[in-house]
């Protein structure tokens, strides 16, 4: 069998639908260069490589999904690279949580990790970068162990390869180099030494790994900055003769961009922990500009939303941007003038306006310049950044919706009797922590007259009408910092405080007053009025259940008095007034 290459990519997915739709994808667009194979199980994936393996085919790229039956991508990974360390491994996975985006950026030897669904230029280019970095590394394996065998083919080795390499003798200075170390370089490194290319001193450094290798240590590495701020990955291999060091070869990767992935992974597993434990749209949006601002030069940064041709900036770091301009943005994005992944780009000279719709109307606009970033990785930042801030809005949005509904009553929209009894009992608290104080509170039983006949009736429909209007009376009559709640059938509660009792029945009558007011149901108008138990305590020396069974003694012997009005009542040991 004749192959026009003799290189190889599997897809691993349980899912058939997924495996189909890979191999189709890259058999259109890397079938000419690549054998592509399909397996739905590691098990059926690692015969595939041993099948390969004896026809003298090298699988140079798997993707593989990250949850399959018996083993997940990162155990996967660990079986291949202890066997076949130059396999090139792109996970993918549509369960982006917490401990996968950890698992995988914590792995070392992952290459790429993409999410479900994936985008295919996106997928194959990556495929493709996979592939030539096992090509790579394949190629500075096979010079160590060519280098070994034949010293006069150097030279057309070093220059085939795409790492800057350098061989230095045993005073490490330089005797040759590749094309690409020149490259790197700038200039010709012949006769400099190790240290004063790296690190611009006159002598080799005390934990030199280029004179350790030397002296018989064995696959040494080691990550240095430069100056500039570029990253490099340096591997250190001794050249033998008769067991004896005659130099080092310098491999040497620049892995500035890999480093600003990695810092980028960093900066949004940190935004996804720290935003699953905020509770407020603010702080989420501080943690979100934070974390553009610390690796991108950000301008600009707003959450605005567009509402009626008017624009609302709910949000604003930066210069800001004018009004006008915002609208044009966003008119263009609902427009559907936006890249495939969904967001809105305008260049303006080295600067970036983006856009990104978010939720409810909401988008995220972000003025900035890469800042050593090549733009589709700060594109992706950005979006990565727009696509947490979307899901943590959404759980604040839930978790307000599931506390509202705790704490009021569905009917009327007031609190409920739990509500009240907390804030009953928080009141005791401080009470005590701060042994008492000045101000009287106080704690009204309130029952409406007649309501009964309303239901009875005119029907429960007519009913529930009824105690939404008592509501809204009430709430007028009541000040913001009361606590006026629904405790049961045509029962309300209400807490206060205040400065005196005179005060505190002057506000009692006015609710009162309004409970008693005509109201129309149907055809019919109706006064029905209501009964206020009530019970004033001050200090520290109080029970919230005694509060509110003193509340509810004197609401029961208004009741008793059964004037058509209502009446209000406080409560005295002994006795009611």
């Amino acid at each position: 069998m004749e192959f026009k290459s003799q290189k190889a990519i599997i897809c691993v997915d349980d899912d058939p639908y997924i495996v189909n739709q890979l191999e189709e994808s890259f058999n259109n667009h890397l079938g000419d260069e690549y054998i592509i194979e399909v397996a739905e199980s590691a098990n059926e994936l690692l015969d595939i490589i041993r099948s390969l393996e004896e026809i003298k085919i090298e699988t140079a790229v798997i993707v593989s999904d990250y949850l399959m039956p018996r083993i997940n991508g990162v155990e996967l990974i660990d079986i291949i690279n202890k066997k076949y360390p130059f396999i090139k491994i792109i996970l993918l996975t549509g369960n982006m949580n917490m401990e996968t985006l950890e698992n995988a950026i914590n792995s070392i030897n992952i290459y790429r990790f993409i999410k479900k669904p994936w985008e295919e230029e996106h997928l194959l280019r990556t495929v493709r970068e996979a592939a030539e970095l096992h090509r790579q590394e394949k190629e500075l394996d096979d010079l160590h162990e060519r280098l070994k065998k034949s010293e006069w083919e150097k030279r057309l080795i070093l220059d085939s390869i795409s790492e800057a390499l350098f061989y230095m003798d045993t005073d490490l200075k330089v005797l040759w180099s590749n094309d690409m170390a020149k490259d790197f370089l700038g200039r010709e490194p012949e006769g400099l030494h190790c240290h004063e290319i790296f690190h611009a001193i006159s002598a080799p450094c005390p934990d030199c790994c280029a004179k350790r290798t030397l002296e018989g240590e064995t696959q040494l590495t080691k990550e240095i900055i430069l100056e500039d701020g570029r990253h490099l990955f340096l591997r250190f291999y001794a050249v033998m003769e008769r067991d004896q060091s005659r130099g080092v070869v310098l491999a040497v990767q620049d892995i500035t961009n890999r480093k600003r992935v990695e810092h980028m992974n960093q900066a949004l597993l940190h935004l996804a922990r720290s935003n699953n434990s905020i509770h407020t749209i603010h702080m989420l949006y501080d943690n979100a500009y934070h974390v553009l601002a610390s690796l991108l030069h950000v301008k600009s940064f707003l959450i605005a939303g567009h509402v009626e041709g008017k624009v609302l900036a709910e949000y604003v770091q930066g210069a800001g941007m004018e009004e006008s301009f915002i609208r044009e943005l966003i008119q263009e994005t609902d427009a559907g003038i936006r890249e495939p992944e969904g967001y809105h780009l305008r260049r303006e000279g080295k600067g970036i306006h983006y856009v990104q719709p978010l939720i409810n109307r909401k988008y995220m606009l972000l003025h900035f310049s890469p800042n050593g970033y090549d733009e589709a990785l700060s594109l992706q930042l950005a979006s990565a950044v727009a696509e947490q801030l979307s899901g943590s809005m959404v759980n604040i949005y839930h978790l307000d919706r599931i506390t509202y509904q705790a704490n009021h009553d569905a009917l009327t929209g007031l609190f409920n009797r739990k509500y009240l009894l907390q804030r009953l009992e928080g009141l005791h608290q401080r009470k005590r922590n701060r042994d008492g104080g000045e101000a009287h509170n106080g704690l009204a039983i309130i029952d409406l007259n007649r309501f009964k006949s309303v239901n009875d009736n005119h029907g429960h429909v007519a009913g529930d009408q009824v105690l939404r209007m008592v509501a809204a009376k009430m709430l007028e009559a009541t000040r913001h910092e009361d606590v006026l709640a629904r405790i049961g059938g045509d029962e309300f509660a209400l807490l206060f405080t205040i400065d005196s009792e005179e005060a505190a029945r002057t506000m009692l009558e006015r609710i009162r007053e309004a409970l008693y007011e005509e109201m129309q149901v149907g055809d019919d108008v109706l006064r029905l009025g209501g009964c206020l138990g009530v019970a004033l305590f001050e200090g520290a020396d109080w029970e919230p259940v005694e509060v509110f069974k003193h509340a509810d003694e004197a609401m029961y012997r208004a009741k008793e008095m059964g004037k058509e009005e209502g009446c209000v009542l406080f409560f005295e040991e002994g006795k009611t007034d």
